[in-house]
């Protein structure tokens, strides 16, 4: 009985770290996005002086 608890424990830690991934993804690539396009407006605004 104990075994089966343990195993049924481990599958839903996984269900929600697959959903912490998830979410952790998303929030790395939504920063990668926003300071790629700070980096872009930079550049534009340091060319635009020249």
């Amino acid at each position: 009985m104990k075994c089966g608890g343990d195993s049924h424990a481990k599958i839903r830690r996984r269900k929600r770290f697959a959903a912490l991934d998830v979410a952790s993804i998303i929030v790395a690539l939504s920063i990668l996005i926003t300071s790629k396009a700070k980096a872009y407006a930079i550049i534009k605004k340091a060319n635009l002086k020249d």
